[in-house]
């Protein structure tokens, strides 16, 4: 698990190298307040300008609220209840009621049914949440019960304004739509074959959110979306890395583009081309700079 985050870490070191060369200084700030998070993302859940981190460990959400000097405060925590085989290895931060306070999605099975659920953590605004709100999964996760690691994404990709979840389980692309209060209707599905890591992002500037998809045997695919919850066909590229998937704009195109890791010191750069899609375009160790031209391909 720990190399996995140096990798995510590495790619969005990786990604920013593009824009401006970072440095570091060597007495930087450390903080140590024994707390052994699982996965952790950054948010700004206490609306105070700072970054926080999130995270998951056992049972619990915990929150160390950032001070804004690279410190963080006593952990937080609130309990994740009424769910068994919680996944440590993932959560997913998102405004899920539209209240304007990060929201976190935790996935499990039900202590009662063993059923898999999806369940969303409303925020308060000040480091705490809400009891999960659960929502059956028709289609389970790949991993969810098992040693894989899952990969779910969020995005409003029926265009309602309302922020989805999706993965890839089933028949292929799962979204399940949301209601605007923590709870999901049912799912909306798009066949397609392979089991991928997944990152969102807008490869052909409709203003509609794509999903792109890398497999296990170097193959990155990029799913249009039809702004509805469903998805064209597969736009196939090759790649040599599997983790971490990372979309942003590289070349500054305004077109989303891809970043997959290669290990602890290699990734390939697929930047969009000018019709919809991605094409191969680079191979780059870190931490150079970004070797995508800003001319499309």
């Amino acid at each position: 698990m720990i190399s996995r985050i140096i990798a995510v870490v590495a790619g969005v070191v990786f990604v920013l190298s593009f824009e401006a060369s970072a440095q570091f200084l060597p007495n930087y700030a450390q903080f140590d307040n024994g707390v052994n998070l699982g996965f952790f993302l950054q948010s700004d859940i206490n609306h105070d300008g700072h970054a926080d981190v999130v995270g998951i460990r056992g049972t619990e959400i915990t929150v160390l609220l950032g001070d804004g000097k690279g410190g963080f405060g006593s952990p937080i925590n609130s309990p994740i209840t009424g769910m068994d085989h919680i996944v440590t290895t993932q959560i997913v931060l998102g405004d899920f009621n539209n209240d304007g306070n990060p929201d976190v999605v935790v996935l499990g099975d039900d202590h009662i049914t063993g059923a898999p659920v999806v369940t969303v953590m409303l925020g308060n605004g000040n480091g705490t949440f809400q009891a999960p709100k659960e929502t059956a999964l028709v289609y389970g996760i790949p991993g969810q019960n098992g040693p894989t690691d899952v990969n779910v994404v969020s995005g409003d990709f029926n265009a309602d304004g309302k922020l989805d979840l999706a993965y890839f389980g089933g028949p292929g692309i799962v979204i399940l739509p949301g209601k605007g209060d923590g709870t999901f209707t049912a799912p909306i599905t798009t066949k397609a074959a392979g089991n991928f890591l997944i990152g969102v992002g807008n490869f052909n500037s409709d203003k509609n959110l794509d999903l792109v998809g890398v497999g296990p045997r170097g193959s990155a695919s990029v799913f249009l979306g039809k702004g509805d919850g469903t998805f064209e066909p597969a736009i196939t590229s090759s790649v040599s890395g599997t983790f971490p998937v990372v979309v942003a704009d590289l070349n500054g195109d305004g077109f989303s583009d891809l970043l997959v890791g290669e290990g602890r010191s290699r990734a390939s750069a697929l930047c969009s081309a000018t019709g919809p899609g991605i094409s191969p375009r680079a191979t780059a160790i870190l931490p150079r700079q970004m070797p995508c031209s800003r001319s499309r391909i």
